[in-house]
């Protein structure tokens, strides 16, 4: 594991972009941890919108994390825990993306939905993100886990991907998915061509995490607005 806060060396470099992740120990701070978590709650029990339902009519998502009133939001995703280290794969100018990922989640033992199949984030390699998992609660095989296949970044879509746009889930790579239990307050960065899902959470406890996901400022970024927010490292507000 990394440690957060710091600029990632070129070992930890090498080892996201070979294996398409990196798990951030230390990560958020018990009481950003602990701030947030709260906050995510009473969004969630309040029911302010943008949210999403599960099958039974309950709240299992926020939307729209980056826009709402509480500030303790931007602050996570804008903090040193996670920008040093990104700065290290993404260079001093990030995006921030609004439109990709920008939720909280609470994922309950009651979901009937089980686990989530196979994807990536983005579909190819034209312009990926990092996508940054912030964990309010321990994870583990129990609860369900992200569940991802190392290197899985480097396979072309097209040997992916049907037809029909559908990814194939027969296709063998599957078979090698790898558990990535993280600790409460770790964060874990994932290539957005990595494969990845999420695993069925098995226990009477609710798990809640955060995504946020970034890439560098570039050209085509101008394009993107109102979809994103420019952080020049320093910068406080969105």
């Amino acid at each position: 594991m990394a440690t957060t806060g710091t600029r990632l060396t070129q070992t930890e470099i090498r080892l996201f972009h070979n294996n398409g992740f990196l798990k951030l120990d230390r990560g958020l701070p018990e009481p950003v941890t602990s701030e947030l978590e709260e906050t995510i709650w009473r969004h969630i029990d309040e029911e302010i919108e943008p949210v999403v339902r599960g099958d039974d009519g309950t709240v299992g998502r926020i939307s729209d994390v980056i826009e709402r009133d509480d500030q303790i939001f931007w602050e996570v995703c804008t903090g040193d825990w996670v920008m040093e280290p990104l700065e290290s794969l993404l260079g001093p100018d990030i995006v921030v993306h609004k439109k990709r990922h920008n939720h909280a989640t609470l994922r309950r033992g009651t979901d009937t939905k089980g686990s989530t199949g196979f994807h990536r984030d983005v579909r190819q390699w034209s312009r990926p993100l990092v996508t940054a998992l912030f964990y309010l609660t321990d994870t583990n095989l129990e609860n369900g886990c992200t569940r991802i296949v190392p290197n899985s970044q480097y396979i072309p879509s097209e040997r992916l991907y049907g037809e029909d746009g559908r990814l194939n889930e027969d296709h063998g790579i599957f078979t090698q998915e790898v558990p990535v239990p993280m600790p409460r307050g770790g964060i874990l960065l994932i290539n957005s061509l990595m494969l990845h899902r999420v695993g069925m959470n098995h226990t009477d406890e609710a798990r809640m995490s955060m995504t946020i996901g970034y890439h560098s400022e570039d050209s085509l970024t101008a394009a993107d607005e109102p979809n994103h927010a420019v952080v020049h490292r320093g910068s406080p507000e969105p």
